[in-house]
């Protein structure tokens, strides 16, 4: 089978489906200190499923997009575990 396109035609590709995004950002700190390498994890807060995880950067810093803006909630965990972890709950995207 051969596909024959004459040279002055042109190909039309399907438009680009842009799927809107949302951001979830933050710092973890301890004793007003930036806390680098803490484990933070997002959950759906309708049922508790895991929506992502990172490490905080060395300023304490976290980001997460995701693509909707219903209710989550953070659990953040310090890296030596010199604190209990806590809890931000009815975080809403950006």
């Amino acid at each position: 089978m051969q596909l024959n396109i004459p040279s002055n035609s042109r190909l039309f590709l399907p438009p680009k489906i842009v799927i809107p995004s949302f951001m979830v950002k933050g710092v973890v700190k301890t004793n007003s200190a930036d806390t680098a390498g803490a484990l933070v994890r997002l959950f759906a807060r309708s049922d508790a499923a895991l929506v992502g995880q990172v490490i905080t950067k060395a300023d304490g810093s976290y980001k997460f997009t995701v693509f909707d803006t219903k209710e989550k909630f953070i659990i953040a965990h310090h890296p030596k575990r010199l604190f209990n972890a806590v809890i931000q709950d009815n975080v809403v995207p950006k």
